[in-house]
């Protein structure tokens, strides 16, 4: 019997977004993300708003702004 372990990350799928906790990078549909913020750890708390109408999104940590990510819909 053959056992194996497939990881699939918060943004790494098609249609998904994440911030990653371990280096503050951002990745869009994609394994190749972008650097965007500070790392996160437990006891943060991080909020999320997602604007499809202008292919935008961003992140708070702790309710301050970490900035806007404008992504690529034809990728």
């Amino acid at each position: 019997m053959n056992l194996f372990m497939i990881i699939i990350l918060i943004g790494w799928v098609n249609n998904s977004w994440g911030y990653h906790s371990d280096n503050g990078t951002v990745f869009n549909s994609s394994k190749y993300g972008g650097s965007y913020g500070p790392s996160f750890t437990t006891g943060d708390t991080i909020g999320c708003c997602f604007n499809s109408k202008n292919n935008m999104i961003f992140y708070t940590k702790n309710g301050v702004h970490l900035g806007s990510y404008y992504f690529n819909t034809n990728s």
